[in-house]
């Protein structure tokens, strides 16, 4: 008998180990007009919401695009990155030949908040573009406790981006500015860029000599401290010439 309830009680131990590191049940893929914001830790104000709303539709339209934000009270203790990634495994956001959906989750108990890139916008939401959303549009205001425009902001910064790369504009949305530097051009103006840059060399090898390019070198070594080589080669030259 003694046994029995040892044996009883320690299933019932095993169980409760087990709820305790359970992941936190995955909500059925969203659908329709409202897909775009499923708020289950309802902090997101009407408002907000529905200005991510007409961002998100405006950039499925235009794109083919899928953004969409999620977020939950907590997640137990599971890591904040593999719940995405076990979220859009399950939804499958974006289209099903360039999977280019992209998933905000946001725990607000646990204080924590995760974007997911599909393989589709893998070269527009970059890891280094995805941290300066991150820093400039959503913690400021997760600082202050205001989810809602937190998630606005980032959400609004996403999906004009992926606009911006596809060559499209959506209304009231405004790209990072980081976003007109050069590391983070369209694929299609870094090409260019580099075209014009190609051009230039190669006019400037076969009509000036290299005059261009002469100069520019003298430009980048101008103000220069001489390194101790320099200097031997400079005495080098200078004994030839006696």
């Amino acid at each position: 008998m003694k046994k029995l309830l040892l044996t009883f009680l320690l299933l019932v131990q095993m169980l409760s180990m087990t709820n305790a590191f359970a992941s936190p049940e995955i909500p059925v893929k969203p659908a329709g007009a409202d897909m775009y914001v499923q708020d289950y830790a309802d902090v997101i104000a009407p408002i907000d919401k529905s200005r991510i709303l007409d961002i998100g539709s405006d950039l499925q339209k235009k794109t083919s695009a899928q953004v969409v934000v999620l977020t939950m009270k907590t997640l137990d203790k599971q890591p904040i990155e593999a719940y995405a990634n076990d979220v859009m495994n399950n939804w499958k956001l974006g289209t099903a030949e360039t999977g280019n959906g992209a998933l905000l989750v946001v725990s607000t108990d646990d204080k924590q908040a995760y974007f997911k890139i599909g393989k589709g916008l893998n070269g527009v939401l970059t890891s280094r573009l995805v941290n300066t959303i991150q820093k400039e549009n959503l913690e400021p205001f997760f600082e202050q406790g205001n989810y809602s425009k937190g998630i606005l902001e980032s959400y609004a910064a996403a999906a004009g981006s992926i606009a911006k790369e596809a060559g499209v504009t959506l209304e009231g949305v405004t790209p990072n500015a980081e976003e007109d530097s050069l590391f983070n051009l369209s694929s299609t103006e870094k090409m260019l860029i580099g075209v014009g840059i190609t051009l230039l060399l190669l006019i400037d090898n076969f009509l000036l000599g290299g005059l261009f390019a002469e100069m520019a070198l003298g430009l980048f070594m101008w103000g220069r401290k001489p390194t101790e080589k320099d200097k031997q080669e400079n005495n080098k030259e200078a004994n030839a010439h006696k």
